[in-house]
């Protein structure tokens, strides 16, 4: 009755019956992947820009990796956005360098050729500040020096200044490693601060010291310099 099959509560005849499988895609003509570019790395892994194209449904973003002096190749699937356009973070977890291919894969299971990316260097190690130094201190300001080392790119240093009464004073100093910049107290006030200084590298990995001055605005003291060495 009811074209059901007698095999028991929810048994497998009843339920084929009830909640059919979808019909499968008949699909043999391969997707096409259009664009496959590197858009940004960061200290875990890096993002991919992916373009892919199918006559009937695109269904995955395929991305290869395999670091260097290693036989292992790792296979990553992620979805594919409707119109199969999209970017994919393919987080590593571990340094070194990679190269990468991608592909696109539809509803039949049918796959693009595999583009190359090339080669990408996922870099988790911070840099390491070597020297702040606090001198030529006069009425209209003072010099900063910094000098910092990084197993890759360094991009910059990030400099805050806080006040003992909470006035707070920050720049990003752009460097490949070291530098001497001024630094104009029209702004400064009595009292004592603290500099914070922050190296970053361009996949995101900082390094950070601080330590406390006395600043008096608007006089000079030659000669007077404080310095940080690691």
């Amino acid at each position: 009755r009811n074209g059901l099959t007698a095999d028991g509560l929810c048994g497998s005849g009843t339920t084929a019956l009830l909640f059919p499988e979808p019909a499968a895609v008949e699909d043999s003509v391969a997707p096409v992947l259009r664009e496959a570019a590197l858009s940004y790395i960061y200290s875990r892994g890096f993002t991919l820009r992916l373009a892919g194209e199918d006559e009937k449904q695109l269904t995955a973003l395929r991305v290869d990796t395999k670091k260097e002096d290693t036989d292992t190749l790792v296979t990553r699937y992620y979805n594919a956005p409707a119109d199969g356009v999209g970017a994919v973070d393919v987080d590593i977890w571990e340094e070194g360098d990679y190269t990468v291919r991608a592909a696109a894969r539809d509803a039949g299971g049918n796959e693009s050729k595999l583009m190359e990316v090339g080669h990408v260097f996922v870099d988790a190690t911070a840099p390491q500040l070597r020297c702040l130094s606090v001198h030529d201190i006069t009425e209209s300001g003072f010099l900063l020096t910094l000098r910092a080392e990084d197993n890759a790119a360094l991009t910059g240093f990030t400099v805050t200044l806080t006040s003992d009464t909470g006035e707070r004073r920050e720049n990003f100093l752009l460097s490949d490693g070291s530098g001497a910049y001024p630094w104009a107290a029209e702004d400064l006030t009595d009292g004592t601060w603290s500099i914070s200084v922050s190296a970053s590298d361009r996949c995101g990995n900082t390094a950070s010291h601080s330590f406390r001055w006395q600043y008096k605005a608007g006089v000079a003291l030659p000669g007077v310099a404080i310095t940080w060495y690691g």
